[in-house]
């Protein structure tokens, strides 16, 4: 084989019939002969995880397949280089294949992406063609045109496993939290279809492969396949390209999902490689800069207090809770509320985000409260959805000016739809573009909580999640409860790196108690124990700190004095879940493991109805015979004798205590 390239641990060789993609140990070997990539080995060590199979690796829904004597495929050219790092994505080698197939005229790229130390091959698919795919489609009908069901789907990536993989699952996620606590939710061997960003196959020895689509949660794509991965004869077919027929542009490149295969050896293992895989992936360095914001929109009433006079106040008082960041919400506008748009289809001309006379015009004098009190101004927008983003330039034009004039760095977006691929096309070019012109200045909270949404892997180089709204002043929706909040970011803090996560932190002092009447009393918890439920992610304080007493902005303060003392660490680690699933009555808590230096913290809550002082605790990654050492809270931490085993004592109920080791 002639070598294409070696770069630190990748290596990627190719010949007349085979190319071979190396990283880290694992080892993929494709068969060019029909004229497309077919994976004919994947390995690891002396682990084989697959079967030669007689299909390429990928097609798209409705385009002739390769390897058929009536459409020859034919490579064109094979490509790779080493891509440095950027403001977008961590270094790392790219290896291109271009193919054609002549009878339809069409042009494919595969783009196969490598990151040094991470044994994961990532694949993206693109596609260029004259005619449009030869099907039948209607969103009444679905698709349907006489074809066996693999020209009924769009392919990114598949491999035939050997027999010994009998333990299939898959991951899948919820948006729209405003309507559910539902987040994440396991299938298990639930038949040939699965749903989900995530699909896990293991042998009986905890050995296996797991595949990541970086795409939208399964309810919000647009593809129309039903399913997101499929397995027949032992083959998986990990499908989701994220584009539908109609999408294709004769003439035009359309690209896909990016979809990411891993090799693991225990269940640990796959846990730490998911979320290493996504700190090289998404370069905010989160551990370099605290994000503590305030934003008043959790009181309820901020269209009707917002004045210039009220700003000022918030801007103050948001210096006492020890936040960062003051981010005004909607209403700063002269387009009076996102409620235009959403509800009236409003068509959006550029008075619409000029300032509003209320506020004067300017921000000017609120950024000079600001200085005065070390508080960064934020600011909320809502891109124009209802044109799919087509005025993109418009509104890159309002964020350079508020950054520039302002300098407002970190953007809320709020009201996502990208219901089509320009909408989604769009909306990349007006998040890149203001990460470039800035020179990644300016950054985004990524509003998943309504609507046709980005989710939990997608769009991650732009910015992080706002999760959801958790109210404690209002009479409907989910309501705040620590319970459940807790519960949403430990369930997701397992597949999702949390350093990517804002959790909300109300203000105690604003319930409806009618709300509350049929259930538990959040107050029951310590105000304390809502901010440690915040302590391994993105503190946001939900209120308006203005309207806030002072004892309440005192206790915030101390705790964000504590979060700025270990966030480096905490945020320097990778964050997993320990202890049981919230419940109302668990031990349960997080721990962030720094792979390089071997050291950590962790964080164990008592739950309110927890009746027992004494948890046995089980950690996984630290140093053996590592004893951890108490610094916050009431608690004692003792050996079993058993290596990464411990005995926590924790005497009081709805308490937390941290850690390090």
């Amino acid at each position: 084989m002639k070598g294409l390239i070696q770069y630190q641990d990748i290596t990627v060789n190719v010949s007349k019939n085979a190319l071979k993609l190396e990283v880290s140990g694992l080892c993929r070997i494709l068969s060019l002969e029909s004229g497309a990539p077919n994976t004919m080995s994947l390995q690891r060590g002396c682990v084989e995880f697959v079967d030669t199979k007689n299909e390429a690796d990928f097609s798209f829904i409705g385009m002739n397949q390769p390897g058929k004597p009536e459409t020859p495929w034919q490579i064109k050219n094979i490509s790779s280089k080493i891509i440095p790092g950027s403001l977008l994505e961590t270094e790392h080698v790219q290896v291109i294949i271009q193919m054609h197939e002549p009878i339809s005229d069409t042009i494919y790229r595969r783009k196969y992406i490598l990151y040094p130390g991470v044994p994961a091959i990532a694949v993206e698919n693109y596609i260029k063609t004259a005619v449009m795919p030869n099907i039948f489609w209607s969103h009444r009908q679905g698709i349907d045109n006489g074809n066996n069901l693999a020209g009924l789907e769009s392919c990114a990536d598949s491999i035939k496993l050997t027999p010994e993989y009998t333990r299939f699952k898959s991951i899948k996620f919820y948006g729209r939290t405003d309507r559910t606590d539902l987040l994440v939710e396991e299938q298990c061997n639930s038949g040939d279809k699965f749903n989900g960003n995530i699909f896990l196959a293991n042998k009986d020895n905890g050995t296996g492969i797991a595949w990541l689509q970086e795409a939208p949660p399964s309810d919000e794509r647009r593809d129309y396949e039903k399913y997101d991965f499929r397995i027949a004869n032992r083959t998986v077919y990990s499908c989701s390209w994220g584009l539908a027929p109609e999408d294709i542009k004769p003439g035009e490149y359309l690209s896909g999902y990016r979809h990411v295969l891993f090799s693991f050896n225990s269940h640990s293992e796959y846990m730490a490689l998911l979320k290493i895989y996504q700190k090289k992936r998404y370069p905010m360095e989160w551990e370099k800069h605290p994000q503590i914001i305030v934003n008043p929109w959790g009181c309820g009433k901020f269209p009707e207090l917002c004045s210039q006079e009220f700003l000022k106040q918030e801007i103050r008082a948001a210096a006492k809770t020890g936040a960062t960041h003051y981010q005004i919400d909607d209403s700063w506008q002269e387009g009076k509320s996102l409620l235009e748009i959403a509800h009236k289809n409003c068509h959006v001309k550029p008075e619409f985000w000029r300032i509003s006379r209320n506020l004067n015009r300017s921000f000017a004098l609120l950024k000079e409260v600001a200085d005065k009190v070390a508080i960064e101004l934020g600011l909320w927008f809502a891109p124009s959805f209802n044109c799919e983003y087509r005025d993109w330039k418009q509104s890159l034009e309002v964020l350079m000016m508020m950054h520039r004039q302002y300098g407002i760095r970190i953007f809320k977006i709020d009201g996502i739809r990208i219901r089509s691929y320009l909408a989604e096309k769009n909306l990349r070019k007006l998040l890149e573009n203001a990460r470039n012109e800035s020179n990644g200045e300016i950054s985004f909270n990524l509003d998943v909580t309504s609507g046709q949404r980005l989710g939990y892997f997608y769009f991650l180089e732009y910015g992080n999640i706002f999760l959801e709204n958790r109210y404690i002043c209002r009479q409907n929706g989910l309501g705040y409860h620590p319970v459940r909040t807790l519960r949403n970011l430990w369930c997701l803090s397992r597949f999702v790196r949390a350093q990517t996560l804002q959790i909300e932190i109300p203000n105690p002092e604003d319930i409806n108690e009618n709300f509350y009447q049929n259930s538990t009393d959040p107050r029951d918890y310590p105000l304390e124990y809502w901010v440690a439920i915040a302590m391994f992610a993105n503190p946001l304080m939900w209120f308006a700190p203005s309207r806030a007493s002072n004892k309440i902005l005192s206790k915030i303060h101390k705790m964000m004095k504590l979060y700025k003392k270990l966030h480096s660490r905490i945020f320097g680690g990778e964050i997993f879940p320990i202890g049981d699933e919230p419940s109302g009555s668990s031990f349960t808590g997080f721990q962030s493991h720094d792979f390089e230096i071997n050291n950590g913290l962790f964080i164990i809550y008592r739950e309110l109805q927890n009746e027992n002082n004494d948890f046995l605790l089980e950690v996984d990654y630290m140093p053996n015979e590592a004893l951890p050492k108490v610094i916050y809270g009431n608690g004692e931490v003792t050996s079993t004798g058993k290596d990464r085993q411990f005995l926590i004592n924790m005497p009081e109920k709805a308490s937390f205590i941290l850690c390090e080791y």
